[in-house]
């Protein structure tokens, strides 16, 4: 089976790096999800907002694995499943992703679309995609058989489509490709 996953918020931990950074940028203390509904004209001007994110990703944080994700990436290279990243990031940020990969003992194949870049063309293919951001997995629905959202905080209040399956971890990512598919 192809499986493509997104980097941020679904295999590496940034959720966690925003809010550190905004108080580190702009001395802000931020209560609740680090998402725009939450955070833009509450905590941050839009500009301050995207610098955040700008910075969280661009800058020199050390960035950790979502709770057991290099385990179940693994476990699925593993089971003989072919697996993809298709990220946001590109250019100089394709390096990151390739040693958080490696730090892990993982060669995983690591597409980079861009910043606000639709990942329709590099899903083509795919039996499965996992996404944090569900604007990026909307346009897929009826491209990707199977589509998951992968739950964050900055998500939860988001209901998905019926096309769309919400899980909450790597192990429910596991669990639903080995039994659901």
């Amino acid at each position: 089976m192809k499986i493509g996953f997104d980097f941020d918020g679904v295999w590496a931990d940034t959720h966690v790096l925003k809010p550190i950074v905004a108080k580190k940028l702009f001395g802000v203390d931020i209560v609740g999800p680090f998402s725009r509904e939450n955070v833009v004209g509450k905590y941050l001007t839009l500009e301050q907002y995207d610098e955040t994110k700008h910075q969280v990703y661009y800058g020199n944080y050390p960035i950790e694995p979502i709770k057991d994700a290099p385990f179940y990436t693994t476990l699925l290279e593993q089971d003989e499943h072919e697996l993809k990243v298709i990220t946001s990031r590109s250019g100089s940020l394709l390096p990151v992703v390739h040693a958080m990969f490696a730090e892990h003992g993982l060669l995983i194949e690591a597409v980079g679309v861009g910043y606000k870049v639709s990942k329709i063309e590099a899903c083509r293919g795919l039996d499965v995609f996992i996404d944090d951001d569900l604007d990026k997995l909307v346009p897929l629905i009826g491209m990707v058989p199977h589509l998951l959202l992968f739950s964050q905080p900055e998500n939860r209040h988001e209901r998905e489509p019926e096309a769309v399956t919400r899980v909450d971890s790597w192990y429910d990512v596991y669990q639903y490709i080995r039994y659901e598919i």
